[in-house]
């Protein structure tokens, strides 16, 4: 019984001490995108499906504008080098 019971510390041991590496992989890999320490501790509480559904919804709403802003890009570029050849 007494065997059991060290067993099952043991066990209970390395099963924490795989999820604090987890959690400091998972941290790491924050710090590593450019996230401040403060910043990835935050991101690390919030679940992984919350934070799916914020980035989706980040997603949702910057596209389309990144995409307008793209379009009056290549609209000014086109139209300074309409420009230019009008000129020579």
């Amino acid at each position: 019984m007494a065997l059991d019971a060290k067993d099952s510390i043991d066990e209970r041991h390395s099963v924490v001490y795989e999820e604090k590496a987890a959690a400091h992989e998972h941290l790491h890999t924050f710090i590593k995108a450019g996230l401040s320490q403060e910043d990835a501790q935050f991101m690390h509480e919030i679940p992984k499906g919350e934070q799916d559904k914020i980035f989706h919804k980040v997603d949702w709403r910057l596209c389309p504008m990144l995409a307008v802003l793209y379009l009056i890009s290549h609209l000014d570029r086109q139209v300074d080098q309409f420009m230019a050849d009008e000129r020579h």
